[in-house]
């Protein structure tokens, strides 16, 4: 398919819209199209302006003549103006990529509406969506770098960074996609129709609220310090003791405002909008409830009954597992405690416990496949969290830090407060017993352990409380033991897709043990005594068994590269050989088919590309293997087209790949390995390793398959020895 890069603007205000730039970079990423390894082998892109008022030929012309002037003829297509939203729609949906080089623009509501198409952006820094933009990524820890560009400096220079900032989206389209359906996520309360009609109601409450409450109904004060300025923290001391007595209370927070919660139609009529000068802001909230329960799907079990969860977090010097978990989820009994980790039941004891802060430190045997603790960070406003409870993976936001909760316990009944929680909103539904659970952030620090959750909104929405573990940490005094070698997570993972393949791989490096999570099989060794790699094999031949092992592979596993290992049919048959090795540039996708009135037809889509490092190292294998006189090994780099069907017709398949003239092999894993990476969210860098065992067509024979096996099993591991360490 050929990349669009989409442009709407008044076509008669050429300087303000930027239209110019909108040339120059159509030159320059023309340019570099043809030259980059990733691209030149790609159809072309196109450039499409949307609002010509007029002669379109004649602005189609001026287009091209910058974009010649620039250096370089690009395909620019100029359209009229038009209102009509499905025209808009259509070209939105065509597009691969939407700029706005705006020299100055009020807002800029075309790039919201491509957001909401799915479209990446690129807009200019001048222009009042980049200031959103830009907020709303400092509060999400975003980087704004890829969507909005530096205006500075000529129209020429602006259109090459443009250029540049476009061949990346276009080169890691599937991440570029992610990133872009995120920041959509991110802007849409403070971007929608029903964000900007919530304010206009806030407002009009405000003023009421003030009216009705310009003598409050118990008074609020602030002491009088000399010379202290009056800070939200010193005012909330001073009238904790008349918050305390509110009825209905659940939370307090102190951000550069004091944020309280109450529970839904509760909250006192006559607050103040400040104190002191101090803004307070008022909310609503479902009852806060420790989050043990009997009857869930926990990973502490107390006399045979899931309980809640635990956390691992370091191991004694008898090489113990020291794990955390709540201490409220013990009050049902401390006899007969296990813990359950993948699929071995273990027996735990307390060593340490504290009620009144809620945590307790359990010692159990040593188990293979157990996570720890290496780092330990503070929790921070905006930041994403992951939470492990049992076999699911929760994602979510830090929406407060430095909170005071009540809670209704689950044993007893009793109510309690916490004091320096911090709070986690998530859109996914929580399972019951998930007190103990580690909060864990994106780049591997563990923040805090939960203690309780109260229901949001929504059905599947939910506000969770956790203990920063820092607080935790200076309770026990103890330092974390960094964990031995043979139980270290991963971080390269090797799919292989047939047995022979695997077999391989597990000849090659040493150190191999097996082990199983949640009846899921896994391999781990080491290659050459240095690097820590395992292996997932595919249950069963397809794309389907593929994503499943994938995603199985990403939840169990701190991943950060990917090689899948196996056998394919040759496509480019004039220059392979058979038991050369096919490495992927990027993988195109022949199924599913379309049933139409004429008949089934194929749709292609392109499921990801492999990064440019490794194909960089990819590129000097094939040199440096191609001269090796006791065995050479022939290696090609190019399009792999996987579908669900063995091909037993190459020249079928070719005619419907004709748009992509550098496909050199057909599989059958490949797309689910990148669609399962890519529906997950994760940032993994995939390459597929293939060994030629025919030239799908009919003559099908095992003879070159061990070769082609230990080949591809030969290119994967060698490319692992050179990935730079992470």
């Amino acid at each position: 398919m050929r990349p669009t890069l989409l442009c709407l603007g008044r076509t008669e205000s050429i300087g303000v819209k930027g239209l110019d730039i909108f040339a120059y970079a159509a030159a320059y990423l023309s340019e570099a199209w043809m030259s980059h390894p990733a691209t030149r082998e790609r159809p072309s892109p196109q450039f499409v302006v949307r609002g010509v008022r007029g002669d379109e030929e004649a602005f189609e012309r001026h287009l091209i003549g910058l974009a010649e002037a620039a250096g370089s003829r690009a395909t620019i297509i100029a359209r009229p103006y038009t209102a009509a939203l499905e025209e808009l729609a259509a070209d939105y949906r065509g597009a691969t990529a939407f700029l706005m080089p705006s020299r100055e623009e009020g807002f800029g509501l075309v790039a919201c509406e491509a957001l909401s198409h799915g479209v990446p952006i690129l807009v200019s820094e001048n222009s009042g969506i980049a200031e959103v933009i830009r907020e709303t990524a400092l509060a999400n820890h975003m980087d704004v770098s890829q969507c909005v560009i530096s205006m500075g400096g000529d129209p020429k220079a602006v259109g090459r960074r443009f250029a540049d900032a476009a061949l990346e989206i276009l080169i890691h389209e599937e991440r570029a996609v992610s990133f872009s359906n995120m920041l959509s996520e991110r802007l849409i309360p403070v971007c929608s129709w029903e964000f900007g009609a919530q304010q206009f109601l806030l407002a009009i409450e405000e003023v009421s609220v003030s009216r009705k409450s310009s003598i409050p109904a118990k008074p609020l004060v602030s002491f009088d310090r000399q010379g202290a300025e009056h800070d939200a923290s010193s005012v909330l001391n001073d009238n904790r003791p008349f918050f305390d007595s509110l009825p209905g209370l659940l939370t307090i927070s102190v951000q550069e405002v004091i944020v309280v919660t109450f529970e839904r139609g509760r909250v006192p009529i006559g607050l103040p909008s400040e104190i002191v000068g101090v803004p307070l802001v008022v909310r609503e909230g479902n009852q806060i409830q420790q989050t043990a329960n009997i009857e869930g799907d926990g990973d502490l079990l107390v006399g045979g009954k899931p309980i809640g969860s635990v956390g691992i977090f370091s191991r004694s010097s008898n090489n113990k597992l020291l794990a955390l978990t709540a201490a409220h989820v013990l009050q049902a009994g401390k006899e007969d405690i296990k813990v359950r980790i993948g699929e071995e039941i273990v027996p735990a004891e307390v060593v340490r416990m504290n009620s009144e802060f809620d945590w307790a430190v359990l010692s159990l045997p040593f188990v293979n496949g157990a996570r720890s603790v290496e780092r330990v960070g503070n929790p921070v406003l905006g930041q994403a969290v992951r939470i492990r409870v049992s076999d699911r993976l929760i994602r979510g936001t830090i929406s407060v830090v430095q909170l005071t909760a009540l809670s209704v316990a689950v044993f007893g009944g009793n109510q309690r407060t916490y004091d320096g929680l911090f709070e986690v909103t998530t859109s996914q539904e929580v399972p019951s017993g998930s007190s103990g659970a580690l909060v864990v952030s994106d780049d591997g620090r563990a923040l805090g352990m939960l203690v309780a959750g109260a229901r949001g909104a929504a059905a599947n929405e939910a506000r969770l409380f956790a203990i920063p573990l820092r607080t935790i940490m200076q309770g026990l005094d103890i330092r974390l033991v960094k964990p031995a070698s043979e139980w270290q997570v991963s971080k390269v993972a090797v799919i292989p897709t047939d047995e022979m393949s695997l077999q391989g791989v597990l000849r090659s490096i040493g150190n191999v043990e097996q082990f199983t999570h949640q009846s899921r099989r896994y391999f781990r060794g080491r290659l050459d005594g240095e690097r820590t790699i395992v292996i997932s094999p595919v249950p069963r031949v397809g794309n389907i068994g593929a994503a499943a092992a994938t995603t199985a592979l990403i939840l169990d596993n701190d991943v950060a590269s990917i090689f899948v290992v196996g056998l394919c049919g040759g496509l480019a048959v004039e220059r392979q050989a058979l038991a050369d090795v096919v490495v992927s540039s990027d993988v195109i996708y022949y199924e599913p088919g379309v049933i139409g009135p004429d008949g089934s037809r194929q749709r292609l889509r392109i499921s990801g590309m492999t990064p440019p490092s490794i194909l960089k190292l990819a590129r000097e294998l094939a040199v440096e293997y191609s001269v090796i006189t006791e065995r050479p090994i022939g290696i090609h780099i190019g399009s792999i087209a996987s579908g669900e069907k063995i091909i037993k017709n190459a020249e079928s398949l070719s005619q419907t790949l004709s748009n992509w003239s550098n496909v050199v092999a057909v599989e059958m894993e490949g797309a689910g390995v990148f669609e399962a990476v890519a529906s997950m969210g994760q940032d993994i860098s995939i390459a597929i390793v293939r060994g030629i065992s025919d030239f799908a067509d009919a003559n099908k024979i095992d003879d070159a398959r061990p070769a082609a096996a230990q080949n591809a099993v030969t290119v994967a591991l060698e490319l692992i020895r050179r990935l730079p360490k992470r």
